[in-house]
């Protein structure tokens, strides 16, 4: 009787990247008789079958071949090349393994398998379904991950050129008062102050204006007197002096005037 040797299962994978069709795996064998002697230049026939899950598992996939031995007793065999008994050798799903090959020979040549002989198909089968792993078809998404940290703070942009300052309005008066009282009895003018006066009245400008002070002074008195409070008054080209002058008399009777102060002088700029 002659008996088979397995010597290697699963060696090589001839799979592309382009997924060639048929896909292969490598198998050798050398074939002894029942003398241990090699069975050299002979053809045998061999049924070849992936085993699902064990070594007595779910036949995925089965095919023959007649190869013949070389001068050493070796058969070199390429599994998804033969004919075709069951299943689809490119669509073994190798994820779902374990694997197992299963070789049944009959020396003679025929199919008449009298050997039998099982071994489990290791890392190397995988690469076929590594044809896949890479592929453009995405996995599904995963959850999304924790907002990272924020980033430090940009450093400020050049200030913009001021923009164009626009005109300045009418300077107006700070107060507004109205003076009634008797002949006598003063009213102290402030900063830029509006002076209305009724009746008789006597008004005290201030003791010590600032540059360029202004007093409005509008008046319906024929009585009323300006107290110079030590400032000498000038009247266009008159210079009055200091004192107490009436304004029918001092200033020929206006019923308004505007003075100003101009570091010495207070000076009537406007009347009527």
């Amino acid at each position: 009787m002659k008996k088979i040797i397995t010597l290697f299962a699963a060696t090589l994978l001839t799979v592309n990247v382009f997924a060639q069709s048929p896909e292969k795996m490598s198998y050798q064998a050398v074939i002894r008789d029942a003398s241990n002697a090699l069975v050299v230049g002979t053809p045998v026939g061999m049924q070849i079958s992936i085993l699902q899950g064990s070594s007595s598992g779910t036949a995925v996939y089965v095919e023959t071949q007649t190869p013949s031995t070389n001068a050493n007793g070796l058969v070199s065999i390429e599994i998804g090349a033969g004919t075709v008994v069951s299943g689809t050798f490119s669509t073994i799903d190798w994820t779902a393994g374990p694997y197992f090959i299963k070789t049944e020979t009959d020396p003679s040549g025929g199919t008449n398998y009298t050997i039998t002989g099982t071994s489990q198909l290791l890392s190397v089968p995988y690469a076929l379904y590594a044809k896949t792993s890479g592929s453009s078809t995405p996995g599904p998404q995963g959850p999304q991950g924790m907002p990272g940290t924020p980033g430090m703070q940009g450093t400020p942009g050049i200030q913009g050129p001021p923009g164009n300052v626009g005109p300045q309005g009418p300077a107006g008066l700070t107060l507004e008062i109205t003076a009634i009282g008797s002949a006598g009895l003063p009213a102290i003018a402030t900063t830029n102050q509006l002076v209305r006066i009724t009746g008789d009245f006597e008004l005290t400008l201030p003791a010590n204006p600032s540059d360029a002070q202004m007093i409005i002074i509008v008046t319906s008195a024929t009585q009323a007197t300006i107290n110079s409070n030590g400032k000498n008054i000038r009247d266009g080209a008159n210079f009055l002096g200091t004192g107490t002058f009436a304004l029918d008399t001092g200033f020929g009777s206006p019923k308004s005037m505007i003075l100003i102060y101009d570091t010495f002088n207070w000076s009537v700029i406007s009347k009527n």
